[in-house]
C-alpha cells in the first residue's frame, strides 16, 4: 500500500473511531424499559383521570412531559398508573424505576435519589413547585384563619395525608390532626365538621375541587412551599447514571416548556 493509501486508510479509521465514540456518548438509554409510576389519582391539570389507565385525549401536563422526554432522549418510558403506598412498595422490590413527581422531603425520607447540588435537591431541576396550605370550609375563613394568620397555628382539628413531609410537619407543631386514609375525603370532612383544616398542595386539587368552585378556602400564608422532583430508585440510578441526569435535564426542560405554552394560552 503507497503511503498516501495508507494515511487515507488511517483516516478513515480514525473518523470512524471518533464517529462511534460519539455515537456511544450521546446512548444513555438503559437497554430495558424505564419503568415510571405516576399516581391513580387526579391532580388538578398535572394528571388527569383516576385509577391504572393513562387518560385520553387530555392526559395531564405530567404525562405529556414525560412523553416530551421520551421523544428528546429516544429512550422507552413505560407510564404505570399506581397507589402512592403501592409506588414506594414497588420501588423498593425494584418492579419500579422512577416516581413521578414528589416533593422532595418526601422522595429523600423514603431514600430515593434526585438530582443534587452542594448535596441538597437542585431546585433548577424541579419539574413543579407548590404551596401547602390549610384549607377551610367558605364562610369559616375568618373564625379559623385568624389563629393561623396571627400565631401560625391552626385551631382546631387538622386532616393530614396518612405520611410523608405534611403529616411529619403538622404533628411535629404538635397540631391537632386527624389521618385521612385517601386525601379526596377531606372537603367531606371540612363539610360534615369532622376536621376543621385540610393540609393539602393546591397543585394536586382535582378539577373539581377548585377552591373558587368548590366552597373552599386556602387560608394565607402557606404553611411551606415544595419543589416537586422525579425520584429514581438508588439502585437504578447507581446502574445507569447517565441516563438518570440526561433524564432530569429533559424532564425540567419539558416542564419549563408546558409551562411557556400555557402562558402563551392565557391558561
Amino acid at each position: 500500500m503507497s503511503s498516501s493509501a495508507h494515511r487515507k486508510a488511517l483516516l478513515l479509521v480514525t473518523l470512524g473511531v471518533l464517529c462511534g465514540a460519539a455515537l456511544g456518548a450521546g446512548t444513555v438509554c438503559p437497554p430495558q424499559p424505564v419503568r415510571v409510576s405516576l399516581s391513580d389519582y387526579p391532580t388538578g391539570d398535572y394528571l388527569k383521570g383516576q385509577g391504572d389507565a393513562i387518560a385520553d385525549p387530555d392526559p395531564g401536563r405530567l404525562v405529556l412531559e414525560l412523553r416530551a422526554v421520551e421523544r428528546r432522549l429516544g429512550c422507552r418510558l413505560v407510564l404505570l398508573r399506581l397507589p402512592n403506598p403501592r409506588q414506594l412498595i414497588e420501588l423498593k422490590r425494584g418492579e419500579i424505576d422512577i416516581a413521578t413527581a414528589m416533593p422532595a422531603a418526601v422522595a429523600q425520607a423514603q431514600g430515593l435519589d434526585l438530582p443534587l447540588r452542594d448535596g441538597r435537591p437542585d431546585e433548577s431541576l424541579a419539574v413543579a413547585h407548590s404551596d401547602i396550605n390549610l384549607v377551610v370550609q367558605r364562610g369559616r375563613e375568618a373564625e379559623l384563619g385568624e389563629p393561623w394568620r396571627t400565631r401560625q397555628r391552626p385551631n382546631g382539628v387538622v386532616g393530614i395525608p396518612t405520611q410523608g413531609m405534611a403529616a411529619d410537619l403538622a404533628r411535629a407543631q404538635g397540631w391537632r390532626t386527624q389521618a385521612l386514609s385517601r386525601m379526596h375525603r377531606g372537603p367531606d370532612m371540612l363539610r360534615l365538621g369532622r376536621i376543621d383544616y385540610w393540609l393539602v398542595a393546591l397543585a394536586s386539587l382535582p378539577e373539581e375541587l377548585k377552591l373558587q368552585d368548590g366552597g373552599l378556602v386556602a387560608l394565607q400564608p402557606a404553611v411551606l412551599r415544595t419543589a416537586y422532583f422525579h425520584a429514581a430508585r438508588p439502585g437504578f440510578r447507581a446502574s445507569h447514571p447517565a441516563f438518570m441526569q440526561a433524564f432530569w435535564r429533559a424532564a425540567h426542560e419539558a416542564s419549563r416548556d408546558t409551562l411557556a405554552e400555557l402562558g402563551t394560552k392565557g391558561r
